[in-house]
């Protein structure tokens, strides 16, 4: 029941006709959708969402928005998808100078690259990850580059190197 009624209240707050609370609904109607598994509903709220972000020059939320896309392109095992909108929205990261969507691009990138069982793209993508998440502030985000280490060492089959490495991001996770 609550789910349906999330869905009726995001609808009604893209027919209020307000960009930025349709934006908004977009987005929670995606992950919605996704987590009820419903896949093409989610894909086609995430486009519109990048569509709107497009026609209001919001390049953060356009790039959020391709993010989301890109994951769950990822889950629907579309790897080809998953890395044009990564590299869509790598582009938008890198106009907007946000480190926190280069960091989440690379990671995705990275994971993408693992299911295509690209080990040496996956390793690139590990290797600039790693680099990027060195220059912030926050010390603590290299969390994601031991996740995807150990999703590379747990691919080989190497699961002790793998458990230490998800121990590492475990450890810096914030919970």
């Amino acid at each position: 029941g609550d789910l349906i009624q999330a869905e009726r209240e995001y609808q009604k707050l893209i027919e209020t006709g307000e960009k930025a609370a349709e934006l908004d609904a977009r987005e929670k109607l995606g992950a919605l959708y996704l987590m009820q598994g419903k896949f093409d509903k989610s894909v086609d709220q995430l486009k519109k969402g990048i569509e709107l972000a497009t026609e209001l020059g919001e390049q953060s939320d356009k790039s959020k928005f391709q993010l989301k896309l890109a994951y769950l392109y990822l889950k629907m095992r579309k790897l080809e998808e998953a890395l044009e909108e990564c590299s869509k929205a790598w582009t938008e990261a890198v106009e907007t100078e946000d480190m926190e969507a280069q960091r989440n691009v690379l990671h995705f990138k990275g994971l993408t690259y693992l299911e295509m069982k690209s080990m040496s793209e996956a390793q690139r993508a590990a290797d600039e990850l790693k680099k990027l998440s060195g220059k912030g502030p926050n010390k603590k985000v290299i969390r994601d580059y031991h996740h995807l280490a150990g999703m590379t060492e747990f691919k080989k089959k190497n699961f002790a190197k793998a458990i230490k490495e998800f121990e590492k991001a475990m450890s810096l996770s914030s919970l």
